[in-house]
């Protein structure tokens, strides 16, 4: 499992941005950001564009995020190339993709995050990859997975106490993605998988409440939808577009 340490005063998440990086950094400078972790919640947009393209984006950020202290993780959505989110992959400077349950360490805080989803587009995806081999558009492993291994594997004494996914668990809304129904009359299994996928957040909920974990924060995106609710202590919230919340820090 890998870990990062972070000194900065705050950490900010952010919904989707599909590869939308200057919007993402005109935020930062309009909001103006100092000392701070912004996390994107997946779908950034990794895959679609060769090597040197995100080099480009990563060198035209690095000023903006160095002068203002601030550091911007990314973790794996569907829309996203998994490979960009192996632990051996270099890292650039302050512009980092992380793999699944990582843990993030800020101010005595510690957050884990996980990736992964079902695209509810991937019959189209797949048949324009049929046409246009060469432009990848869709991963074939893109869901999430719940990982007891690497929970299991957390140092002695972790005490996570907030979390970052692509997808939500079951019981937080919207219940479905727009879009679904429709899409799932030419994808038969489209509607079992996607059910699968928040299934296996609900293990990973279930499994952090089993081991005492004091979470009390858990953001998502995925969904394209601003929604905010408690559910047994814990405060639940979906993030839109390149939406902005912040994170409480103790």
């Amino acid at each position: 499992m890998a870990e990062y340490h972070f000194d900065v005063q705050s950490v900010v998440v952010c919904g989707d941005i599909h590869g939308d990086f200057e919007a993402l950094e005109a935020l930062i400078r309009e909001r103006d950001m100092h000392d701070t972790l912004i996390i994107v919640a997946g779908d950034c947009g990794f895959g679609f564009e060769p090597f040197e393209y995100y080099q480009r984006v990563w060198l035209d950020s690095y000023r903006t995020l160095h002068r203002r202290n601030c550091w911007l993780v990314m973790i794996r959505g569907n829309h996203d190339d998994p490979a960009w989110f192996d632990s051996h992959r270099k890292k650039f400077n302050r512009f980092y993709t992380v793999p699944d349950y990582s843990v993030l360490k800020v101010k005595g805080h510690t957050i884990l995050v996980v990736g992964g989803a079902v695209s509810i587009d991937r019959a189209d995806r797949q048949e324009a990859m049929r046409q246009y081999p060469d432009q990848p558009c869709w991963w074939e492993n893109e869901t999430v997975r719940f990982d007891k291994e690497a929970l299991d594997g957390l140092p002695a004494g972790t005490s996570i106490d907030a979390v970052v996914t692509h997808s939500a668990p079951s019981f937080c809304l919207p219940k479905w993605k727009n879009g679904l129904k429709r899409n799932a009359l030419r994808d038969p299994w489209l509607i079992r998988d996607c059910a699968y996928e928040r299934q296996q957040l609900d293990i990973l909920s279930e499994y952090l409440f089993a081991f005492d974990h004091p979470v009390k924060q858990w953001f998502y995106g995925h969904f394209h939808t601003s929604v905010a609710q408690e559910i047994n202590g814990i405060r639940y919230t979906g993030l839109d577009e390149l939406e902005l919340a912040p994170m409480e820090l103790p």
